[in-house]
């Protein structure tokens, strides 16, 4: 498939895919870890490759760059607001497939579901959708550019059925997450899985893909079993959270978390974040 690929931009005309690739800000800069001309290697993902031309073409002629991808880079003051409890973010890695690569492994997000039952779901939605993008962006630096992908840990601990999310809200978040992250998903672990939990299990199966749904792992309740599992997809112990029976004391502190975003302005306004219902009315 590379070398297919490769002959595609090597023979064929691609002045649309060239002139518009320089203006789509994810596509086209020097400084964009997953963009790489086929040009430029030998050893090209062919399927990445492929799959990252087909999603530049998508976008209209004029080049317009307010896209996912670019969404998903800016936070707003009510998504910071959403994430005060701090229910998800994303902290550890897991071991590499490499040999002698131990910092090549998927990034590591706990996202504690029960901790706030969301006040403006599409802020709720950019939070979650930043977090996996950080956590992408983790995996892509330490991987070298192979690898961007993060295992998502799911605590259902203290879930009632009124902090579930209604199943309009899980459809649009499963959309923009698969539009802006496909294929980053390396396995979904479910903690504490209770009667709620379950419940919320049955409602998104059939709105994912067969896939996905062959990486979703119950993480066992008893405490040696559920250390064995958890260890098995992390670099080591270290990173597992006092509150999900581990060792790592870290508490979340939203202000200390988001700092970097807002002292290098990488915040929108509220109005700002609201643009996509208009630019991108398929995810509203």
């Amino acid at each position: 498939l590379a070398h297919d690929t490769r002959e595609i931009f090597a023979t064929a005309s691609n002045d649309a895919f060239d002139e518009r690739v320089k203006q789509v800000a994810w596509g086209g800069q020097a400084d964009t870890p997953w963009w790489s001309s086929p040009m430029d290697k030998k050893d090209v993902n062919g399927a990445q490759l492929l799959a990252s031309y087909l999603k530049i073409m998508q976008w209209p002629e004029d080049g317009y760059t307010l896209s996912i991808e670019r969404e998903g880079e800016m936070l707003t003051p009510l998504a910071i607001k959403e994430n005060e409890a701090g229910v998800i973010y994303f902290r550890g890695h897991g071991p590499s497939s490499g040999e002698g690569d131990t910092f090549g492994g998927h990034s590591i997000v706990w996202y504690r579901l029960a901790l706030h039952t969301h006040d403006d779901f599409s802020a709720y939605t950019r939070m979650i959708i930043h977090t996996l993008d950080l956590a992408v962006s983790d995996s892509l630096l330490r991987s070298n550019n192979q690898v961007g992908k993060y295992n998502l840990v799911l605590d259902c601990a203290n879930l009632t059925m009124s902090s579930i999310p209604k199943m309009s809200d899980l459809k649009k978040l499963f959309a923009i997450m698969q539009d802006h992250l496909p294929n980053r998903l390396g396995v979904l672990m479910l903690a504490n899985l209770g009667g709620a939990g379950q419940f919320l299990l049955r409602m998104i199966k059939p709105i994912i893909s067969e896939a996905v749904r062959n990486k979703i792992h119950a993480i066992p309740n008893d405490g040696p079993e559920r250390s064995d599992m958890l260890t098995a997809f992390l670099h080591d112990d270290a990173h597992v959270p006092k509150w999900l029976g581990g060792s790592d004391p870290y508490e979340f502190n939203h202000k200390e978390y988001y700092a970097p975003y807002i002292q290098q302005k990488n915040v929108w306004t509220n109005e700002e974040g609201l643009e996509y219902l208009t630019t991108m009315p398929y995810h509203a």
